[in-house]
């Protein structure tokens, strides 16, 4: 598993043009990776719990799951996350970049089942 974190700014709107700071996480699953997803169904997996991302509109009725990142996110690829402040972007990267090794032994975890019974005596 290969991550690459890239750091931009973005400017949107046409008469009160916003500044945006965007991280870009995109995340290059080996073929073994890729499988051992699709044979658990990992898909759908939670990786972070994040909030919303800054330019979009959000409703009082929308859950807070719609903006989490999953495992499927990052399948389809690069996943932009857009922040208000250098400072929240930052944090959101380094967030995401502590929580990689995580997912990895998450993924890896989920390879098979023990084939080998415990019997334990207390």
């Amino acid at each position: 598993m290969r991550v690459k974190i890239d750091h931009s700014e973005k400017k949107i709107g046409l008469l009160r043009r916003r500044k945006f700071y965007c991280v870009t996480i995109e995340v290059d699953f080996s073929e073994e990776e890729r499988q051992i997803i699709r044979e658990r169904r990992l898909k759908r997996d939670v990786v972070l719990e994040r909030k919303p991302s800054a330019e979009l509109a959000v409703y009082e009725n929308d859950p807070p799951e719609k903006f989490w990142l999953l495992i499927s996110d990052l399948l389809k690829g690069p996943d932009t996350w857009m922040a208000n402040s250098v400072l929240d972007a930052k944090q959101y990267a380094d967030e995401v970049e502590n929580l990689m090794p995580t997912l990895k032994g998450y993924i890896v975890g989920n390879t098979e089942i023990e084939q080998k019974s415990k019997t334990l005596e207390f």
